[in-house]
């Protein structure tokens, strides 16, 4: 909403409040709105809620069914909506398929769901390991680039060919030492990860952090999310990775398949 709120400090978010609450009055029992009747609701001078109206019907959160007359909510809320019901309901889905694979593997478990169109995924659910010594932690709601980690580089593997080409041409931040920042790095990792089906983080997030991902998809086959294990390196050896692999992507298949997989991955 940045070309709406032109005004810097409180002003702006004066504004921003007075949009939410715009928006807040459509609901299932009341779903459409003239401007006078939104006035009236909110308390918002008329001709804010004119300048509102017009800016959300322009950006498809707001439309008029008939060209005239109340608006209701537009194509772009209704996007919106379903894109947070997703995350929501692949995090409740996945939770106790992360819950064994936390017991299964020993370390820390978690899904990042993708947010569609964004450079960024969010972390949905975490299920602390229960092994000793370092755990790893990733904050609940935080967003991650795509460009590192094993969750983040699973996710990006199997994005369309437009949208990960437009990543990996940058900017890549620099998290760690060991974060790939060359583009044409990341391209053949990224390769590989759909060789092998599973992607792999050393210290590319966290120093000390070793972790193994694997993608979730969704209905007619796309990209929605990704399953890892985080783990310190010092308990990730060659054959113990295999393993645990193993383990990261017949959850995520799992996932896959209660979440609407047709089984086209690509």
């Amino acid at each position: 909403m940045r070309d709406l709120v032109g005004d810097k400090g409180t002003a702006g978010v004066g504004l921003l409040n007075k949009a939410f609450q715009v928006l807040d009055q459509f609901t299932t029992d009341r779903p459409m709105w003239t401007q006078a009747e939104l006035g009236e609701a909110t308390g918002v001078s008329k001709s804010t809620i004119n300048r509102l109206v017009r800016y959300f019907c322009d950006q498809g959160y707001l439309m008029q069914p008939s060209g005239k007359g109340p608006y209701g909510l537009g194509p772009a809320a209704v996007d919106l909506g379903l894109r947070a019901s997703a995350q929501f309901d692949i995090g409740t889905m996945a939770r106790p398929i992360l819950e064994r694979l936390a017991r299964d593997t020993g370390e820390t478990s978690l899904l990042a769901a993708y947010r569609s169109g964004q450079r960024e995924a969010v972390y949905v659910v975490q299920i602390p390991g229960p092994g000793e010594g370092l755990r790893v932690f990733q904050s609940v709601g935080s967003s991650i680039s795509l460009h590192a980690g094993a969750v983040a580089k699973a996710i990006l593997a199997y994005l369309p060919e437009e949208i990960r080409n437009e990543i990996i041409d940058g900017p890549l931040e620099r998290l760690t030492d060991t974060t790939i920042t060359d583009p044409a790095v990341l391209a053949y990792d990224l390769a590989e990860i759909r060789t092998r089906g599973y992607a792999i983080s050393r210290e590319e997030t966290y120093a000390g952090v070793y972790g193994i991902g694997a993608p979730v998809f969704g209905p007619g086959g796309a990209v929605v999310a990704g399953i890892a294990i985080a783990a310190p390196t010092f308990r990730m050896d060659s054959s113990t990775m295999l393993d645990h692999a193993q383990k990261v992507m017949t959850a995520a298949e799992t996932v896959s398949a209660r979440f609407g997989d047709t089984g086209a991955g690509l």
